[in-house]
């Protein structure tokens, strides 16, 4: 059984590298802002605060799926912008309780990248109206967190793959496949 984990920035290329692989490798993939979208779309929230109560459910809501994955022994492909200082306890702690594989996916691009993908997807039909990044204000908050912001991986027992998203046509995805597989 293996938990294929994809992290990092916004903007970063999680989903779409998610996405490709699930479908390559037949191994379902679950993100956390499908859980929050669905969440607003019966909820609704207003301040950050309520924001806030939204991304620890979503990320519960992930953390139970995968457990049921592990009760079963299927592997899962799980998808969020995970932050080291809590999450890591958490895995560890599945790790403790159950035998499985990890891989650690961190997609790196370089600031100006990220921020340019943020814009263009802040801004694009396709966002869900949840993220609420979808004006100037938004854009001009996130620039300084892009510029200065370190994102750790998290320390937990897996391989540890850290993979260029600058240009997603120079991905080789044949051989991420492979070292996804041989694991």
């Amino acid at each position: 059984m293996k938990l294929i984990i994809i992290t990092w920035f916004p903007a970063s290329g999680k989903t779409t590298l998610a996405k490709k692989i699930s479908e390559k490798l037949k191994i379902p993939f679950y993100s956390k802002d499908s859980f929050k979208e669905i969440l607003y779309d019966e909820i609704w929230y207003d301040t950050w605060e309520e924001k806030k109560i939204f991304e620890i459910t979503a990320l519960k809501i992930l953390y139970h799926i995968f457990e049921k994955y592990l009760i079963k022994n299927n592997s899962i492909i799980l998808e969020a912008n995970f932050y080291s200082q809590f999450s890591t306890k958490v895995f560890n702690d599945f790790k403790e309780k159950y035998d499985f594989d990890i891989v650690q996916i961190k997609c790196v691009s370089e600031w100006k990248i990220l921020l340019k993908r943020f814009k263009e997807r802040a801004f694009s039909k396709e966002r869900h109206q949840w993220h609420k990044d979808n004006n100037m204000e938004m854009i001009e908050k996130w620039t300084p967190i892009f510029l200065k912001w370190e994102w750790d991986k998290l320390h937990i027992w897996w391989k540890y793959i850290e993979l260029d998203t600058n240009d997603f046509e120079k991905i080789d995805y044949e051989k991420l496949y492979e070292k996804i597989e041989n694991i």
